[in-house]
């Protein structure tokens, strides 16, 4: 269970749908403490939720009381949950990113996942990816859409680490997982998507011939890999249902088309940290799932 969650919220309230996810992210917690961190909220944002009153102190306190009302009142009965909201008029950077995450110490970090261009990375140093980058717990980037009841969560692993992650990323990925579902009542599969062998690296004549035996062998060496990663998590595999699932092809392309027809909700990845010039001539499996996949992500640093 996670038992400090950190919501963060730029310049505006947390939509409905937002609330309605943190709900099901505390509700079968035994005790948890939530903190609502508003950010950007200046004087005259402020003015645009309550009639001025005496002093900009008291429009935030107005606010804080009302959002922590709104977001308690949604929880079942009983509910041990402690609930606190706290307004800045400064803006999220990383300064205050790292500010806030120090003070409240948080074992999850919630956003809404704003739309961008791949150009704001580079050029403008987007937001969204300096949580990817900084946060060092497992961040739940949301997308503008309620969970179903029973929603469907695919869980990418690699277990031959062809994307370079350090070795216990994949263990860690599948316990978040299994921590997430278990929380709101979700299915979960197990997913890799391996790249295979471009005919245009095959440069000699006689390996050409063998091409197809090639890609066979490729294909098995993935999985046993997989076979052999889901029997050392029998325990946690075996809550998923058994569902382990092989793709082959472009790796963010493959799990974005898999969610789409699995209707998947959320999609549970790593974080391998690259060196900038990496990112910029090479790109990261991750930057890609967050242009192509429309779910919401886990991501769980290495």
């Amino acid at each position: 269970m996670y038992r400090r969650i950190l919501l963060l919220s730029c310049g505006d309230l947390p939509a409905p749908w937002v609330l309605d996810k943190l709900q099901r992210l505390v509700a079968s917690a035994e005790s948890s403490e939530v903190r609502i961190a508003l950010f950007g909220f200046t004087d005259s944002i402020l003015a645009h939720f309550f009639e001025p009153v005496a002093g900009v102190d008291s429009l935030v306190r107005k606010l804080a009381e009302a959002l922590e009302e709104q977001v308690l009142a949604a929880l079942p009965a009983g509910l041990r949950a402690r609930v606190a909201v706290e307004v800045n008029d400064r803006p999220l950077t990383e300064s205050s990113l790292a500010d806030t995450t120090q003070r409240f110490a948080p074992d999850l970090v919630v956003k809404r996942c704003s739309y961008h261009h791949r150009l704001d990375q580079y050029l403008l140093g987007h937001m969204d990816w300096t949580l990817i980058r900084q946060t060092e717990v497992p961040l739940l980037l949301l997308r503008p859409a309620r969970w179903s009841a029973a929603p469907r969560i695919v869980v990418a692993v690699d277990p031959l680490r062809a994307h370079h992650q350090p070795p216990g990323l994949d263990r860690q990925i599948v316990r978040q997982a299994d921590r997430l579902a278990e929380l709101i009542g979700a299915e979960c599969e197990l997913v890799h998507v391996y790249q295979p062998l471009p005919m245009a690296v095959i440069l000699d004549d006689s390996l050409m011939l063998d091409y197809g035996k090639l890609q066979r062998r490729m294909r098995g060496e993935h999985q046993r890999a997989m076979a052999q990663f889901a029997e050392q998590e029998a325990a946690t595999v075996a809550s998923f249902g058994g569902q382990v699932t092989l793709l082959h092809g472009e790796v963010a392309a493959q799990i974005a088309a898999h969610c789409r027809q699995r209707t998947a909700a959320v999609v549970v990845v790593g974080r391998v940290r690259h060196a900038p010039w990496e990112v910029v001539f090479v790109g990261s499996t991750l930057e890609d799932l967050i242009d192509q996949v429309e779910v919401d992500l886990l991501v769980i640093p290495a």
